[in-house]
Parts: structure tokens; C-alpha cells; sequence
């Protein structure tokens, strides 16, 4: 796995368009597990290099993203 990833950084260029502000989790999400942070990069990453690889085309981003949230969503509810 890349540490030099940063899962922020990547959402402020790549996804929020806007003025970044950390994620405010009210703590749940740090007290789960530290390595859960390192999951979430490497998803990002994964993420990534779909998009950069030779398949995509830009308009598919859009809704990849959507697809890709809209799975995590599923599996946690389900769970």
C-alpha cells in the first residue's frame, strides 16, 4: 500500500471540487479500528487507478463514484 496516499487530499481534488474541510466522524469512525483508514485509502487507490487506467472514459467517473458509495452504503447497512 502507497503511504504517501492521502485520502483528504484525494477528496478535496478529485471528488469535492470545493474548499476542504475535514470529515467531522463525531469520533465513531476513529474509534473503530485504526486500520480502517488504511482500508478507506486503499479503496480510494483502487478507485484511482480504474480511473486512470486505459478502459475509462471521463464520463464514467460521475457515476463509478456513485455506484462505488452506493455499494459501501449497501454492505454496511446490511451488516
Amino acid at each position: 500500500m502507497n503511504k504517501d496516499f492521502n485520502t483528504h487530499k484525494w477528496f478535496k481534488n478529485q471528488y469535492l471540487n470545493e474548499e476542504y474541510q475535514p470529515l467531522d466522524t463525531d469520533g465513531y469512525v476513529e474509534a473503530m479500528n485504526p486500520e480502517l483508514f488504511d482500508h478507506i485509502d486503499e479503496i480510494v487507490r483502487i478507485f484511482k487507478e480504474w480511473k486512470d487506467g486505459p478502459m475509462t472514459e471521463p464520463g464514467m467517473e460521475g457515476y463509478a463514484k456513485d455506484n462505488l458509495v452506493d455499494y459501501i452504503q449497501m454492505k454496511i447497512r446490511n451488516a
